[in-house]
């Protein structure tokens, strides 16, 4: 996640609590856990004040990413503020969520980052296909500026991992199918998932939740219920023809390719109600087909993906003619921004 540092973390002047908030802040900046800003006003606080010199030195390495810390920010829709207030802790500010100076430690800030995903292989390699596409890095720009433990989601697993968070607060963002369509309730794992956090005090609604984002309670937990039926429905159309008829190349992708042109005759380019009917299609379950894309479709573009250059400026292609769709972009944005948001890092700093 990015935490921040600016003249709000001095405003009670330096002591013990702040010198540890700093030092954990900047071990974990080190270790490759966060990003770590220190904005232009807190550097000159910190050079005239009384902080070690180990201190000083730590903070002078994180202002030298301010510039590419501003790009982090932008992307993000959380931001750790640490403050010297006691009575602003909590607060929310847009996406700054202040943490007392005293109380990171309560909170499991400086520890790794996770997020849970449904089908844990598949899911997790396609959703760094999506980060990689949607902020336009290469694999080692990504590798370099996000990382955070894939967890299993789905199911009672998803529940179980709520309630882990409550024993033990580490930074996380849970990804769950909506499992229907968008404009209708969301399926059971969602729906427990939603009343979870609610009963234990992480969202103070279920309405903020189910609106995704991270929680107004606590400031390193988030939620993203898709705004799809599934994952396998951000395989847009333009990205599903590479999957069909270059990443696949054979009988079967021909095949459902020629079933997508029956069931959107617009295939791959869709106006807008297209693209709506495109997220709520429960693609693993077409009349008289079965699946026309699964858990292994995310499996088999992700890996064609990361095969080579080609590969990689082929399918980065289609996703840039399905970006010219609001809908298609609002629906990439809302999960990228989140999962973003819980690994951004300025890379392993040891």
């Amino acid at each position: 996640m990015i935490i921040e540092i600016n003249e709000c973390a001095f405003s009670s002047g330096v002591d013990p609590a702040l010198s540890s908030a700093l030092e954990s802040s900047i071990n974990a900046f080190k270790q490759g856990f966060h990003a770590l800003i220190v904005t232009p006003q807190a550097m000159d606080l910190v050079e005239n004040s009384a902080l070690g010199e180990h201190l000083k030195e730590g903070l002078r390495l994180a202002h030298g990413f301010w510039t590419e810390g501003q790009g982090l920010r932008s992307k993000a829709s959380r931001v750790i503020s640490i403050t010297g207030d006691i009575a602003q802790d909590g607060l929310l500010d847009g996406s700054s969520y202040h943490v007392y100076k005293g109380s990171l430690d309560d909170h499991g800030i400086f520890r790794e980052p996770s997020f849970v995903a449904e089908a844990l292989a598949a899911d997790a390699k396609y959703i760094k296909v999506l980060l990689s596409l949607n902020l336009g890095l290469d694999e080692a720009a990504l590798r370099r500026l996000w990382r955070a433990r894939p967890e299993q989601g789905g199911g009672g697993a998803t529940h179980a991992y709520v309630e882990r968070y409550i024993a033990g607060p580490t930074p996380v963002v849970i990804v769950c199918d909506h499992d229907g369509p968008a404009s209708e309730p969301c399926g059971a794992t969602a729906d427990r998932c939603l009343k979870e956090v609610v009963d234990l005090g992480i969202y103070s609604t279920r309405e903020l939740a189910r609106a995704g984002g991270y929680a107004d309670q606590r400031p390193n937990f988030g939620v993203r219920i898709l705004g799809c039926h599934e994952l396998e429905n951000l395989i847009l159309p333009n990205m599903a023809q590479v999957l069909f008829l270059e990443a696949m190349n054979d009988r079967a992708g021909r095949d459902r390719q020629e079933l997508m042109v029956k069931l959107f005759p617009a295939f791959p380019n869709l106006d807008a109600e297209g693209a709506r009917l495109w997220l709520d299609t429960d693609f693993k379950e077409i009349p008289d087909f079965g699946q026309a894309l699964n858990s292994r479709s995310l499996s088999t573009l992700s890996d064609w993906f990361n095969e080579n250059d080609a590969n990689a400026r082929s399918l980065r292609a289609a996703y840039k003619r399905d970006m010219s769709s609001a809908v298609f972009r609002a629906a990439c944005d809302a999960v990228v921004t989140d999962v973003w948001t819980v690994g951004a890092r300025f890379g392993d700093l040891r």
